[in-house]
């Protein structure tokens, strides 16, 4: 399964020390994806705390082997406005369904409710993913 990071997670992940779930993103069962647009809202709120330097040192430390996602331009102007999400939630949004990415992983999954996007906290990467392993149904074996 491959999930979109949300910022808020990334930089509670640094602020916090506790890195399990982006250790957890970089494994193949359960990929993480990281919307380029949002490094520099994780960057702002990290360097509200820590030192510029520092802030982009745990950035960068934090996400190695974890995948970037960059919408084009077209799919960018795809976005509607809306009153509930942010122009970033949005573009996450827009690139789950681009990259046809399982869901989003956030720290408010309550902001995506209304946009058919599977969004869901931190704590439950390991329910959703013994989840959709159960889903997975097994072929028999033909005898030829």
């Amino acid at each position: 399964m491959q999930f979109l990071l949300h910022h808020n997670v990334i930089t509670q992940a640094i602020a916090s020390n506790d890195h399990k779930i982006l250790e957890q993103c970089r494994d193949k069962n359960s990929a993480g994806w990281v919307l380029s647009n949002s490094l520099a809202a994780a960057h702002s709120e990290l360097s509200q705390t820590m030192k510029l330097d520092a802030a982009h040192s745990a950035l960068k430390k934090s996400l190695q082997g974890i995948a970037l996602a960059s919408l084009p331009g077209i799919d960018m102007l795809e976005i509607l406005p809306s009153s509930k999400m942010d122009y970033l939630d949005s573009l996450a949004v827009r690139t789950v369904e681009v990259f046809k990415l399982d869901g989003i992983i956030t720290l408010q999954p309550e902001v995506f409710a209304e946009s058919g996007i599977h969004a869901f906290q931190p704590d439950a990467l390991p329910q959703v993913l013994k989840d959709d392993l159960a889903n997975v149904k097994k072929v028999p074996l033909l005898n030829i």
